[in-house]
């Protein structure tokens, strides 16, 4: 159709429809108008949830993956908590399965590094290695002073002799060896100085009465040393019969030897000048029995260590 045939049907149409149809364009105009804000409000609260479901969605994830890494990171730290126990347990297997070392006594350097690698496992040693440690220590200096010598310097000895009201009804003989069994207490020292030996191979008696209870037991041993003229003399007795050595001093200090009360003292004996020589005397009681041993020229050194191996 030509314009100038529209133009001419448009004017033939009747004014009252043109009126209308712009009524229907005005309404529809305003609506367009009035829903346009309401659906970009729309579409911004629909782009708003859907962002807020995303975030949820990606906060989840996040939370998951924070917590799989934590249950990692406690998993990993379970492992090496499980391996250091094994690698604890395995060096101690080894430290207590391995030889003490080679023929020169040198600890081989495998046992060195299993020791330093169980080490390294942040565990504090355990305190009863430093308590043992201390008290094994402790020990040896105790042990060390264990003897407390107090050597007393006395001007005279005195001796007495006590006789039986009756003799024995009977009468054993023994050997050094049985005697000392008879005492039940070491009467033999192990250590005596150089050149010193029991003289003769005599036996010691022993009086018993009729029901068989001692009555005598004062027996001495004699240990002399041929080439210096010295003597020690060991006596012991459980009744107080026969020749008894003692202080005439009574108040003396105690030495502490073996864990037995002695009471130790120095004199001199023989003649002034050259003929003069040191004495000792130790008189103690142990286990019912009395001893007395008695030393003459004699050095000091030589008297401790006969009398601490009786006493040991």
């Amino acid at each position: 159709m030509k314009i100038d045939e529209l133009l001419d049907a448009l004017g033939k149409i009747d004014s009252v429809y043109i009126e209308e149809a712009e009524k229907v364009r005005f309404a529809r105009s305003r609506r367009v108008k009035y829903w346009a804000p309401a659906a970009a409000c729309a579409a911004l609260l629909i782009l708003g949830g859907s962002f807020g479901l995303w975030r949820l969605g990606n906060g989840a994830a996040d939370m998951a993956e924070s917590a799989g890494e934590a249950a990692g990171k406690t998993d990993m730290a379970e492992s090496v908590e499980a391996a250091d126990a094994a690698a604890s347990g395995v060096a101690e297997n080894a430290e207590e399965t391995a030889p003490a070392g080679g023929a020169d006594g040198a600890v081989p350097e495998e046992s060195v590094e299993g020791t330093a690698s169980a080490g390294s496992t942040d565990q504090a040693a355990p305190a009863e290695s430093a308590d043992e440690a201390v008290l094994t220590e402790s020990a040896g200096e105790n042990a060390a002073a264990e003897n407390v010598w107090k050597v007393n310097e006395v001007g005279e000895l005195q001796t007495a002799v006590a006789c039986g009201a009756e003799s024995p009804a009977k009468v054993e003989y023994y050997t050094a060896e049985e005697l000392e069994a008879h005492y039940g207490i070491s009467i033999l020292p192990e250590l005596l100085p150089e050149g010193y030996a029991l003289e003769g191979t005599e036996t010691y008696t022993v009086g018993y009465d009729a029901d068989g209870n001692v009555v005598e037991d004062n027996c001495t041993l004699i240990y002399r040393d041929s080439e210096t003229g010295g003597e020690l003399r060991i006596s012991a007795r459980t009744v107080d019969l026969g020749e008894m050595t003692s202080f005439a001093d009574t108040k003396l200090a105690a030495s502490v030897i073996g864990g037995t009360e002695v009471t130790v003292g120095h004199y001199r004996t023989g003649s002034s000048g050259s003929g003069e020589r040191d004495g000792y005397l130790a008189v103690y009681e142990k286990d019912g029995v009395t001893v007395t041993v008695e030393g003459t020229a004699m050095k000091e050194a030589d008297f401790r260590m006969a009398l601490e191996s009786l006493l040991k």
